[in-house]
């Protein structure tokens, strides 16, 4: 079993569909570890789904602060945004390597890094992939700019 480990939008969900479909063309088994409120949406395109006790959507967590994470501009501001709402991430963690126990390989989107120390002490592999640029290249220069 492949672990796809996300979190966020619907438009981050929707890169690792696009990956978990492509895993399962070759024949792997794969699942989507997501907020209950996206069970449908990923179960919809025949994906597995682990549910997550809340989302975003569903927790009781300040707009404001939620919005100010989502508009962030750098992971640091993102993630310092995110460590205001400790409670909810701390429960969330835990799901999300409860969740990961029995995989044989863990991907995770970079707002949920407990996949790599998830792996590191269940001793499975692990894969950051991100569905957006980390880190600007010679080509991309200034991102804000360029679009």
């Amino acid at each position: 079993m492949i672990t796809i480990l996300c979190s966020g939008s619907r438009g981050d969900f929707q890169p690792y569909i696009a990956l978990a479909q492509q895993l399962k063309k070759l024949g792997k088994e794969v699942r989507i570890v997501g907020g209950r409120s996206f069970e449908d949406f990923i179960k919809g395109y025949g994906i597995g789904f682990y549910p997550l006790s809340v989302d975003y959507q569903t927790g009781d967590i300040d707009p404001k602060l939620l919005q100010a994470a989502q508009s962030s501009d750098s992971p640091l501001k993102m993630l310092l945004t995110f460590n205001k709402m400790k409670k909810y991430i701390m429960g969330l963690t835990e799901e999300m390597y409860y969740a990961c126990e029995g995989s044989e390989l863990i991907i995770y989107h970079p707002g949920a890094t407990i996949g790599y120390f998830a792996g590191e002490m269940l001793g499975i592999p692990t894969i950051l992939a991100t569905p957006f640029p980390m880190h600007k290249t010679k080509t991309t220069g200034n991102m804000s700019r360029d679009f």
